[in-house]
Protein backbone atom coordinates (compact mmCIF):
# COMPACT_ATOMS: atom_id res chain seq x y z
CA UNK A 1 0.00 0.00 0.00
CA UNK A 2 0.81 3.84 -0.35
CA UNK A 3 0.09 6.60 1.69
CA UNK A 4 2.36 10.07 2.32
CA UNK A 5 4.63 10.69 5.28
CA UNK A 6 3.23 12.37 8.21
CA UNK A 7 5.40 15.34 8.34
CA UNK A 8 7.07 16.05 4.84
CA UNK A 9 3.72 14.66 2.71
CA UNK A 10 6.27 12.07 0.22
CA UNK A 11 4.26 8.84 -0.96
CA UNK A 12 5.93 6.01 0.60
CA UNK A 13 5.33 2.10 -0.07
CA UNK A 14 5.26 -0.56 2.33
CA UNK A 15 6.37 -3.55 1.07
CA UNK A 16 7.08 -5.88 4.22
CA UNK A 17 7.97 -5.35 7.85
CA UNK A 18 6.61 -4.04 11.10
CA UNK A 19 4.76 -0.75 10.84
CA UNK A 20 7.67 1.07 12.49
CA UNK A 21 8.54 2.96 8.96
CA UNK A 22 10.96 5.81 8.03
CA UNK A 23 10.75 8.31 5.17
CA UNK A 24 13.99 7.07 3.71
CA UNK A 25 14.67 4.87 0.63
CA UNK A 26 16.85 2.85 2.72
CA UNK A 27 14.22 1.77 4.69
CA UNK A 28 13.84 2.06 8.51
CA UNK A 29 16.39 -0.05 9.60
CA UNK A 30 19.32 0.84 7.54
CA UNK A 31 18.71 4.79 7.39
CA UNK A 32 21.36 6.56 9.51
CA UNK A 33 19.41 9.41 11.47
CA UNK A 34 21.07 12.31 10.48
CA UNK A 35 24.01 11.29 8.79
CA UNK A 36 21.71 9.86 5.77
CA UNK A 37 20.34 11.80 2.77
CA UNK A 38 17.12 9.77 3.21
CA UNK A 39 17.14 9.75 -0.74
CA UNK A 40 15.21 12.68 -0.87
CA UNK A 41 13.10 12.10 2.02
CA UNK A 42 12.66 13.60 5.45
CA UNK A 43 13.88 10.96 7.86
CA UNK A 44 10.80 11.38 9.71
CA UNK A 45 9.96 7.96 11.73
CA UNK A 46 6.49 6.80 12.63
CA UNK A 47 3.64 4.29 12.72
CA UNK A 48 2.78 2.92 9.30
CA UNK A 49 -1.19 2.49 11.10
CA UNK A 50 -1.15 5.95 12.19
CA UNK A 51 -1.43 7.65 8.63
CA UNK A 52 -4.75 6.07 8.30
CA UNK A 53 -6.62 8.82 10.51
CA UNK A 54 -4.58 11.50 9.07
CA UNK A 55 -4.93 10.77 5.65
CA UNK A 56 -7.41 12.45 4.61
CA UNK A 57 -6.93 15.86 6.54
CA UNK A 58 -3.55 15.61 4.39
CA UNK A 59 -5.07 15.56 1.15
CA UNK A 60 -7.09 18.61 2.60
CA UNK A 61 -4.14 20.70 3.49
CA UNK A 62 -2.09 19.78 0.35
CA UNK A 63 -5.19 20.82 -1.47
CA UNK A 64 -5.59 24.10 0.33
CA UNK A 65 -1.81 24.78 -0.24
CA UNK A 66 -2.06 24.60 -3.84
CA UNK A 67 -4.54 26.23 -4.16
CA UNK A 68 -3.58 29.47 -2.27
CA UNK A 69 0.11 29.11 -3.67
CA UNK A 70 -1.73 29.11 -7.32
CA UNK A 71 -4.49 31.96 -6.21
CA UNK A 72 -2.76 35.29 -7.64
CA UNK A 73 -5.10 37.16 -6.09
CA UNK A 74 -3.51 36.26 -2.91
CA UNK A 75 -0.19 35.98 -3.90
CA UNK A 76 2.59 37.46 -6.31
CA UNK A 77 5.96 36.67 -7.60
CA UNK A 78 9.03 38.07 -5.22
CA UNK A 79 10.57 40.78 -6.80
CA UNK A 80 13.97 39.03 -7.71
CA UNK A 81 11.89 36.45 -9.65
CA UNK A 82 10.29 39.25 -11.87
CA UNK A 83 13.69 40.74 -12.52
CA UNK A 84 15.43 37.88 -12.82
CA UNK A 85 18.08 39.06 -9.95
CA UNK A 86 18.93 37.89 -6.67
CA UNK A 87 17.91 34.70 -4.01
CA UNK A 88 14.95 32.93 -3.55
CA UNK A 89 13.20 33.58 -6.91
CA UNK A 90 11.08 30.94 -6.59
CA UNK A 91 9.20 32.16 -3.64
CA UNK A 92 6.14 34.06 -3.84
CA UNK A 93 4.80 36.89 -1.20
CA UNK A 94 1.17 37.99 -0.28
CA UNK A 95 -0.25 41.00 -2.45
CA UNK A 96 0.27 43.73 -0.33
CA UNK A 97 -3.17 45.63 -1.53
CA UNK A 98 -5.01 42.39 -0.32
CA UNK A 99 -6.92 43.36 2.66
CA UNK A 100 -7.64 46.78 1.13
CA UNK A 101 -9.73 45.16 -1.56
CA UNK A 102 -12.27 43.64 0.54
CA UNK A 103 -11.62 45.00 4.06
CA UNK A 104 -13.98 42.56 5.71
CA UNK A 105 -13.61 39.40 3.91
CA UNK A 106 -9.75 39.09 3.42
CA UNK A 107 -8.53 40.13 7.04
CA UNK A 108 -10.69 37.27 8.30
CA UNK A 109 -8.99 34.73 5.58
CA UNK A 110 -5.41 35.26 6.55
CA UNK A 111 -6.36 34.66 10.05
CA UNK A 112 -7.92 31.39 8.49
CA UNK A 113 -4.71 30.75 7.22
CA UNK A 114 -2.77 31.56 10.56
CA UNK A 115 -4.52 29.34 12.20
CA UNK A 116 -4.01 26.07 9.79
CA UNK A 117 -0.09 26.94 10.07
CA UNK A 118 -0.53 26.60 13.42
CA UNK A 119 -2.44 23.03 13.22
CA UNK A 120 0.81 22.30 11.03
CA UNK A 121 2.91 22.89 13.61
CA UNK A 122 1.19 20.74 15.85
CA UNK A 123 0.39 17.65 14.31
CA UNK A 124 3.30 17.79 11.83
CA UNK A 125 1.32 17.79 8.87
CA UNK A 126 3.13 20.31 6.28
CA UNK A 127 1.50 22.83 4.51
CA UNK A 128 2.98 23.48 1.17
CA UNK A 129 3.59 27.45 1.03
CA UNK A 130 6.32 28.08 -0.79
CA UNK A 131 6.50 31.78 0.94
CA UNK A 132 10.01 33.93 0.80
CA UNK A 133 12.02 33.91 4.42
CA UNK A 134 10.97 37.40 4.54
CA UNK A 135 7.77 36.46 5.62
CA UNK A 136 8.94 33.48 7.98
CA UNK A 137 11.29 36.31 9.39
CA UNK A 138 8.98 39.00 10.03
CA UNK A 139 6.52 36.17 12.02
CA UNK A 140 9.11 35.36 14.19
CA UNK A 141 10.65 38.88 15.34
CA UNK A 142 8.25 41.52 13.58
CA UNK A 143 8.79 44.55 11.28
CA UNK A 144 11.11 46.74 13.87
CA UNK A 145 13.85 43.79 13.66
CA UNK A 146 14.02 43.75 9.86
CA UNK A 147 16.79 45.35 7.99
CA UNK A 148 18.46 45.48 4.48
CA UNK A 149 19.59 42.17 4.69
CA UNK A 150 16.06 40.53 5.08
CA UNK A 151 14.84 42.55 2.30
CA UNK A 152 17.45 41.74 -0.39
CA UNK A 153 15.81 38.01 0.39
CA UNK A 154 12.36 39.08 -1.57
CA UNK A 155 13.72 42.48 -3.45
CA UNK A 156 17.70 42.58 -4.07
CA UNK A 157 17.55 45.77 -6.21
CA UNK A 158 15.88 47.75 -3.83
CA UNK A 159 18.06 46.62 -1.15
CA UNK A 160 20.87 47.85 -3.31
CA UNK A 161 19.64 51.13 -4.63
CA UNK A 162 19.11 51.80 -0.43
CA UNK A 163 22.65 51.02 0.71
CA UNK A 164 23.23 52.93 -2.38
CA UNK A 165 22.18 56.35 -1.60
CA UNK A 166 23.08 55.50 1.89
CA UNK A 167 26.21 55.38 0.98
CA UNK A 168 26.09 59.02 -0.90
CA UNK A 169 28.56 61.33 1.39
CA UNK A 170 28.53 64.63 -0.27
CA UNK A 171 26.46 67.00 -2.55
CA UNK A 172 28.82 66.44 -5.34
CA UNK A 173 28.38 62.67 -4.77
CA UNK A 174 24.76 62.99 -5.27
CA UNK A 175 25.02 65.66 -7.93
CA UNK A 176 27.06 62.93 -10.29
CA UNK A 177 24.14 60.53 -10.40
CA UNK A 178 22.59 62.78 -12.41
CA UNK A 179 19.71 64.28 -11.55
CA UNK A 180 16.54 64.21 -9.15
CA UNK A 181 14.28 61.38 -7.97
CA UNK A 182 11.00 61.22 -7.24
CA UNK A 183 9.74 60.02 -4.25
CA UNK A 184 8.05 56.95 -5.88
CA UNK A 185 8.83 53.14 -5.51
CA UNK A 186 7.06 49.75 -6.58
CA UNK A 187 5.75 47.72 -3.61
CA UNK A 188 6.32 44.08 -3.63
CA UNK A 189 3.52 43.14 -6.34
CA UNK A 190 5.13 45.75 -8.89
CA UNK A 191 2.71 48.52 -8.26
CA UNK A 192 3.71 51.57 -8.30
CA UNK A 193 3.08 53.93 -4.49
CA UNK A 194 4.13 57.40 -3.45
CA UNK A 195 6.42 57.59 -0.93
CA UNK A 196 6.21 61.52 -0.05
CA UNK A 197 3.95 64.30 -1.03
CA UNK A 198 2.93 63.89 -4.77
CA UNK A 199 5.48 65.70 -6.75
CA UNK A 200 7.99 65.65 -4.11
CA UNK A 201 11.64 64.88 -5.22
CA UNK A 202 15.19 64.12 -3.79
CA UNK A 203 17.27 67.33 -4.79
CA UNK A 204 19.72 67.22 -2.43
CA UNK A 205 21.84 65.08 -0.32
CA UNK A 206 19.62 65.06 2.81
CA UNK A 207 16.75 63.87 0.46
CA UNK A 208 18.56 60.92 -0.90
CA UNK A 209 18.87 59.68 2.71
CA UNK A 210 14.89 60.49 3.44
CA UNK A 211 14.07 58.80 0.44
CA UNK A 212 16.39 56.03 1.19
CA UNK A 213 14.59 55.57 4.80
CA UNK A 214 11.00 55.49 2.80
CA UNK A 215 11.80 53.17 0.70
CA UNK A 216 13.19 50.46 3.50
CA UNK A 217 9.97 51.07 5.75
CA UNK A 218 7.33 51.21 3.05
CA UNK A 219 9.17 47.50 2.08
CA UNK A 220 9.35 46.19 5.90
CA UNK A 221 6.19 47.60 7.27
CA UNK A 222 3.31 49.15 4.67
CA UNK A 223 4.18 45.87 2.16
CA UNK A 224 3.74 43.29 5.65
CA UNK A 225 1.00 45.05 7.38
CA UNK A 226 -1.16 42.16 6.21
CA UNK A 227 0.80 39.65 7.93
CA UNK A 228 -0.12 40.98 11.23
CA UNK A 229 -3.74 38.72 10.22
CA UNK A 230 -1.66 35.89 9.67
CA UNK A 231 0.05 36.36 13.38
CA UNK A 232 -3.18 36.71 14.92
CA UNK A 233 -4.50 33.58 13.66
CA UNK A 234 -1.08 31.61 14.50
CA UNK A 235 -1.59 32.51 18.30
CA UNK A 236 -4.96 31.63 18.48
CA UNK A 237 -3.14 28.03 18.11
CA UNK A 238 0.22 28.49 18.92
CA UNK A 239 1.85 30.76 21.71
CA UNK A 240 3.30 33.48 19.75
CA UNK A 241 5.54 34.78 21.83
CA UNK A 242 7.47 31.07 22.98
CA UNK A 243 7.50 30.72 19.56
CA UNK A 244 9.48 33.78 18.58
CA UNK A 245 11.83 33.43 21.83
CA UNK A 246 12.69 29.82 21.25
CA UNK A 247 12.34 29.20 16.98
CA UNK A 248 14.33 30.74 14.44
CA UNK A 249 12.81 31.79 11.10
CA UNK A 250 14.25 28.84 9.52
CA UNK A 251 12.82 26.33 12.51
CA UNK A 252 9.33 27.75 12.10
CA UNK A 253 8.96 27.34 8.27
CA UNK A 254 10.08 23.94 9.12
CA UNK A 255 7.65 23.54 11.21
CA UNK A 256 5.07 24.56 8.90
CA UNK A 257 5.80 23.71 5.95
CA UNK A 258 7.94 20.47 6.73
CA UNK A 259 12.00 20.26 6.63
CA UNK A 260 12.15 18.87 3.64
CA UNK A 261 15.65 17.54 1.64
CA UNK A 262 17.22 17.53 -1.71
CA UNK A 263 16.73 14.38 -3.64
CA UNK A 264 20.31 13.59 -4.38
CA UNK A 265 19.20 10.77 -6.85
CA UNK A 266 17.27 13.34 -8.92
CA UNK A 267 20.31 16.44 -8.19
CA UNK A 268 22.62 13.51 -9.77
CA UNK A 269 20.55 12.09 -12.66
CA UNK A 270 20.26 15.93 -13.58
CA UNK A 271 24.43 16.87 -12.89
CA UNK A 272 26.69 16.54 -15.73
CA UNK A 273 30.52 17.26 -16.52
CA UNK A 274 31.65 19.64 -18.76
CA UNK A 275 34.79 19.33 -20.24
CA UNK A 276 36.18 22.99 -20.96
CA UNK A 277 38.45 25.52 -19.60
CA UNK A 278 37.88 27.20 -16.38
CA UNK A 279 37.88 30.53 -18.70
CA UNK A 280 35.34 30.16 -20.83
CA UNK A 281 31.90 31.65 -20.11
CA UNK A 282 28.51 30.00 -20.90
CA UNK A 283 25.67 31.43 -22.70
CA UNK A 284 23.52 33.90 -20.05
CA UNK A 285 20.08 33.99 -22.00
CA UNK A 286 19.19 31.40 -21.08
CA UNK A 287 17.90 30.69 -17.73
CA UNK A 288 17.44 26.82 -16.74
CA UNK A 289 16.44 27.35 -12.84
CA UNK A 290 14.85 31.06 -12.62
CA UNK A 291 17.76 31.53 -11.03
CA UNK A 292 19.88 34.93 -10.06
CA UNK A 293 22.07 36.53 -12.66
CA UNK A 294 25.00 37.22 -10.82
CA UNK A 295 27.77 34.96 -9.52
CA UNK A 296 27.50 33.50 -6.30
CA UNK A 297 31.24 33.86 -5.05
CA UNK A 298 33.03 36.47 -7.47
CA UNK A 299 35.60 34.63 -9.65
CA UNK A 300 38.00 36.44 -11.55
CA UNK A 301 38.28 34.06 -14.26
CA UNK A 302 34.35 33.80 -15.11
CA UNK A 303 34.54 36.55 -17.99
CA UNK A 304 37.21 35.96 -19.65
CA UNK A 305 36.93 34.62 -23.63
CA UNK A 306 34.57 31.16 -24.46
CA UNK A 307 35.93 28.58 -26.01
CA UNK A 308 34.53 25.33 -27.05
CA UNK A 309 32.59 22.93 -25.25
CA UNK A 310 32.22 19.47 -24.45
CA UNK A 311 29.38 18.10 -22.16
CA UNK A 312 29.90 14.87 -20.61
CA UNK A 313 26.14 13.59 -19.53
CA UNK A 314 27.44 10.10 -18.71
CA UNK A 315 31.20 10.56 -17.86
CA UNK A 316 32.86 8.10 -19.21
CA UNK A 317 35.52 6.59 -16.80
CA UNK A 318 38.78 7.52 -18.55
CA UNK A 319 37.56 11.12 -19.29
CA UNK A 320 40.50 13.47 -18.62
CA UNK A 321 39.64 16.73 -16.30
CA UNK A 322 41.45 19.76 -17.07
CA UNK A 323 43.74 21.35 -13.99
CA UNK A 324 42.75 18.15 -11.40
CA UNK A 325 44.90 15.89 -9.71
CA UNK A 326 46.37 13.30 -11.56
CA UNK A 327 44.44 10.46 -12.94
CA UNK A 328 41.03 11.99 -11.69
CA UNK A 329 37.97 11.53 -14.21
CA UNK A 330 35.14 13.00 -14.51
CA UNK A 331 33.05 10.55 -13.19
CA UNK A 332 35.59 10.32 -9.95
CA UNK A 333 34.82 14.34 -9.76
CA UNK A 334 31.01 13.61 -9.69
CA UNK A 335 31.74 11.29 -7.39
CA UNK A 336 33.66 13.56 -4.26
CA UNK A 337 31.12 16.13 -4.79
CA UNK A 338 28.06 13.63 -4.21
CA UNK A 339 29.93 11.86 -1.57
CA UNK A 340 30.81 15.31 -0.24
CA UNK A 341 26.83 16.11 -0.43
CA UNK A 342 25.68 13.05 1.43
CA UNK A 343 27.29 13.29 4.16
CA UNK A 344 25.97 17.00 4.34
CA UNK A 345 22.82 17.31 6.62
CA UNK A 346 19.38 18.90 5.17
CA UNK A 347 20.17 22.33 5.38
CA UNK A 348 23.99 22.35 4.04
CA UNK A 349 22.30 20.18 1.01
CA UNK A 350 19.20 23.29 0.77
CA UNK A 351 22.43 25.84 0.74
CA UNK A 352 23.84 23.69 -2.20
CA UNK A 353 20.95 24.14 -4.26
CA UNK A 354 21.05 28.05 -3.26
CA UNK A 355 24.24 28.27 -4.13
CA UNK A 356 24.29 26.84 -7.55
CA UNK A 357 20.72 27.89 -8.51
CA UNK A 358 19.43 30.99 -6.92
CA UNK A 359 16.55 29.21 -5.80
CA UNK A 360 15.35 27.36 -2.53
CA UNK A 361 14.63 24.10 -4.11
CA UNK A 362 15.41 22.42 -7.60
CA UNK A 363 13.56 22.61 -10.40
CA UNK A 364 10.35 20.47 -10.34
CA UNK A 365 9.74 20.53 -14.28
CA UNK A 366 12.01 20.41 -17.53
CA UNK A 367 15.28 19.27 -18.69
CA UNK A 368 17.28 21.28 -16.53
CA UNK A 369 21.02 20.30 -16.16
CA UNK A 370 23.59 21.38 -13.41
CA UNK A 371 27.22 22.10 -15.22
CA UNK A 372 30.27 21.06 -13.16
CA UNK A 373 33.82 22.20 -14.31
CA UNK A 374 37.39 22.68 -12.77
CA UNK A 375 38.61 26.17 -12.18
CA UNK A 376 42.71 26.61 -12.51
CA UNK A 377 45.20 26.12 -9.50
CA UNK A 378 45.07 29.28 -7.45
CA UNK A 379 48.78 29.87 -8.71
CA UNK A 380 47.37 30.36 -12.09
CA UNK A 381 44.61 32.60 -11.12
CA UNK A 382 41.66 30.24 -10.21
CA UNK A 383 39.06 30.88 -7.10
CA UNK A 384 40.71 29.04 -3.94
CA UNK A 385 36.67 27.84 -3.04
CA UNK A 386 33.92 26.80 -5.53
CA UNK A 387 32.05 29.33 -7.40
CA UNK A 388 28.35 29.18 -9.42
CA UNK A 389 26.62 31.11 -11.77
CA UNK A 390 22.73 30.70 -10.70
CA UNK A 391 21.55 31.58 -14.17
CA UNK A 392 23.52 29.03 -16.32
CA UNK A 393 23.73 26.76 -13.27
CA UNK A 394 27.56 26.53 -13.53
CA UNK A 395 29.65 25.06 -10.66
CA UNK A 396 33.32 25.92 -10.56
CA UNK A 397 35.23 23.27 -8.58
CA UNK A 398 39.10 24.26 -7.27
CA UNK A 399 41.55 21.31 -7.69
CA UNK A 400 41.97 19.83 -3.76
CA UNK A 401 43.84 17.74 -2.28
CA UNK A 402 41.68 14.95 -1.53
CA UNK A 403 37.64 14.70 -0.44
CA UNK A 404 38.47 16.20 3.21
CA UNK A 405 39.99 19.32 1.49
CA UNK A 406 37.71 19.45 -1.11
CA UNK A 407 34.23 18.99 1.74
CA UNK A 408 35.67 21.74 3.91
CA UNK A 409 36.43 23.66 0.77
CA UNK A 410 32.25 23.31 -0.36
CA UNK A 411 31.49 23.63 3.13
CA UNK A 412 32.67 27.38 3.93
CA UNK A 413 31.19 28.27 -0.43
CA UNK A 414 27.92 27.14 0.88
CA UNK A 415 27.98 29.01 4.58
CA UNK A 416 29.26 32.51 2.36
CA UNK A 417 25.43 32.20 0.50
CA UNK A 418 24.22 33.24 3.80
CA UNK A 419 26.24 35.75 4.85
CA UNK A 420 24.74 39.31 5.11
CA UNK A 421 26.22 42.51 3.54
CA UNK A 422 27.53 44.70 5.46
CA UNK A 423 25.58 47.72 6.56
CA UNK A 424 26.83 51.04 4.78
CA UNK A 425 26.91 54.18 6.86
CA UNK A 426 27.02 57.90 5.28
CA UNK A 427 29.88 60.17 6.64
CA UNK A 428 28.64 63.73 7.83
Amino acid sequence: SIRRCPRCGRMLQKTEGCDSMACCIYGSDNCRGEHCNHGGGCGHRFNWNETLVLGPFQEALAAFSADLMSSSNVVCDCPNRRVRDGPNQDTLLLRPQLCSLDPDRWPQLLEGVGRLMGVAMRTSLPLRLHLNPLVWRWLCSGSLALGLDDLAEADQQTANVVRHLRSLASEEEFASLGGEFAFEGEDFSGQVVTLGEHGQHARCLADAHELADRLQRWHLHNDLELLEHLAKGLADVVPLGRLRLLLSAQEVEDAICGAGDVDLAQLRQHTEFVAEHATATMPEDIDHSGGEKTTTMASTSEEAASSSVATLSSPPDAADVPHGNPGTTAKQQLDQLFEALGGFGPAERRGFVRLVTGCRRLPEHGDWRLRVRLDRPESEGGSSLPTARACAMLLTLPPCRDAKDFTERLRVAIASTDMPLPEVEASS
